[in-house]
């Protein structure tokens, strides 16, 4: 077959032909939007959850020097154990733990989230095992998406008064 002849041919593309190739055409358009969609769904879930994760080591860490060397005979205990608390209460009436969505630390000074999106949660307590053991449960908010993350440590204290 001759270059010639094959410019000569006017005959084109039929009706048949055309929507064929355009019924694939969107098909595998709706394919690749659905995975990119879904990537960039992904991806933001992912970045929320990393920025909650960092803002509670932060906050553990902060908490965690505090217990580190805080003794017995520096907190009030509770009258019942195992007791839900927010805070221990120290005897020179300060408080080390969470309260009013803020964490309180043991020189009086308090820890400031780092993300505004970023909430303490109603479901942060301290669990106090028996004296001198304590149980922390952090629960964090993204406030627009209302994801939570939710991580738990154990500390004992130095127990100096026995």
């Amino acid at each position: 077959m001759s270059i010639m002849k094959v410019l000569k041919n006017e005959r084109g593309l039929s009706l048949v032909e055309l929507l064929a190739a355009l019924a694939i055409t969107v098909v595998i358009g709706l394919i690749a939007y659905g995975i990119l969609f879904n990537g960039f769904k992904t991806y933001e879930r992912v970045r929320i959850e990393a920025d909650l994760r960092d803002e509670a080591d932060l906050i553990m860490a902060e908490l965690l020097s505090d217990l580190f060397v805080l003794k017995t005979s520096e907190t009030v205990q509770p009258s019942s154990i195992p007791s839900s608390i927010k805070y221990i209460k120290l005897t020179d009436g300060g408080k080390l733990g969470f309260d009013d969505g803020r964490v309180h630390l043991k020189d009086g000074s308090e820890y400031t989230i780092q993300n505004d999106s970023i909430k303490i949660n109603d479901d942060t307590q301290i669990i106090v095992k028996e004296q001198g053991q304590y149980e922390i449960i952090l629960s964090l908010e993204w406030t627009e998406t209302n994801q939570t993350l939710t991580t738990t440590s154990e500390i004992g204290i130095i127990t100096d008064n026995e």
